[in-house]
């Protein structure tokens, strides 16, 4: 590992054993499993809650039954508060 240069250090795993220090020619790069899932789910569920939000107005729009009603105009009211948060 002495001969890897211009990576740098992002998170030092509990699993990844003894890794030498980094000094000015060598830096490591590790990714273990567990920086890989914090950094996916958060992606994952703001991206589900953007396309249920745009489905749910999408469905409102596209029905002239559900534009109709009242409770569906408060969820729309809803999906769009939800989407400039």
């Amino acid at each position: 590992m002495d001969n890897i240069t211009g990576l740098v250090v992002l998170w030092k795993c509990a699993d990844a054993g003894s890794v030498p220090a980094p000094n000015a020619h060598t830096e490591v790069l590790l990714l273990c499993p567990s920086l890989i899932m914090i950094a996916v789910f958060p992606a994952a569920l703001a991206l589900g809650t953007v396309l249920g939000n745009l489905l749910v107005i999408v469905a409102v729009v596209l029905n002239s039954r559900l534009a109709r009603r009242g409770t569906s105009v408060l969820i729309v009211n809803l999906a769009i508060a939800d989407l400039l948060v």
